[in-house]
């Protein structure tokens, strides 16, 4: 009787070595390019040398990743986790949008902050030369967090539901996205930057739904 459980615990076990490898080859890829810098560490880094860091095989690294600049995509990915987190907290307990957005920004900048700021520039730039349809399926993004608290609150009127939930939330992702830039070429105070560009933004529409 006990053998049907054992399986979803056997699946479970390898989920999180599988995760716990990834993130092995994330911080591997991340100390080399640290260290020799990212304007040139990433192209003169060989995979061999990542996977001699995490101590995994070539074959592990091309099982999680297609190629090196993957793994600075995990960056934003591990950031936008982050925002869907904060953002369904928000929305669980009922917090009006003004508070959420703060809330889930505070959350960003906290996540980015654990990350060096070079690493963070190449990220960003890694995303904005992919197509949207181009990232790797049923990742998350900064703007699904955007999207669910924009949704939430043209339920409650707290916005005019003239508005497009999904357009008003990559609009936001690319003013946060262009803040972080802001703050690792010219060191602006990133979450209060983020917080009042954001605020601007959902401001501009409630202004103009008001007129």
């Amino acid at each position: 009787m006990s053998e049907p459980r054992s399986v979803p615990r056997r699946s479970g076990l390898l989920q999180d070595r599988s995760r716990r490898t990834r993130e092995q080859l994330i911080k591997a890829a991340l100390d080399l390019w640290t260290e020799r810098g990212f304007e040139e560490g990433i192209e003169h880094t060989r995979v061999d040398e990542i996977v001699e860091a995490a101590g995994v095989t070539k074959g592990t690294f091309y099982f999680h990743f297609s190629s090196k600049e993957e793994v600075l995509l995990e960056v934003g990915f591990a950031a936008a986790t982050v925002v869907v987190d904060e953002a369904e907290g928000c929305l669980e307990r009922g917090r009006t949008l003004d508070y959420s957005m703060s809330k889930v920004i505070k959350g960003l900048a906290d996540q980015v902050r654990n990350v060096p700021p070079a690493a963070v520039g190449r990220a960003v730039a890694e995303f904005r030369r992919r197509p949207p349809d181009a990232l790797p399926k049923g990742r998350p993004r900064i703007a699904d967090g955007f999207e669910m608290l924009y949704e939430s609150a043209m339920g409650r009127h707290e916005i005019e539901a003239k508005v497009d939930a999904r357009e008003l939330a990559e609009m936001t992702e690319a003013v946060l996205l262009s803040t972080l830039l802001d703050w690792v070429r010219n060191g602006v105070d990133m979450k209060k930057t983020m917080q009042r560009r954001a605020k601007l933004l959902v401001q501009g529409v409630r202004d103009r739904s008001s007129a």
